[in-house]
């Protein structure tokens, strides 16, 4: 039986954090397009920036959109 060394696990645990972050990016970045949110388009790419503005102010016109706390749960993972 081989043992996995600890910089070989170190680089696997990396990889995989980093392959998660970026399907929650890309999975945030889809429903930010949903032109159903009522959000300005300069808001709706997905930067530190915005993902900011969008926890602050998302709910105020789209309280009852269906994605919301999808949205919220996202960004806060993200940031």
């Amino acid at each position: 039986m081989q043992m996995i060394s600890k910089n070989k696990l170190g680089q696997i645990f990396r990889t995989a954090t980093f392959v998660d972050r970026i399907t929650k990016i890309r999975t945030l970045q889809t429903f930010l397009n949903d032109t159903t949110l009522d959000i300005p388009l300069m808001r709706r790419k997905v930067t530190e920036l915005n993902m900011r503005w969008i926890l602050r102010n998302v709910k105020v016109n789209n309280a009852e959109h269906i994605n919301l706390n999808k949205i919220i749960k996202l960004i806060k993972e993200i940031i």
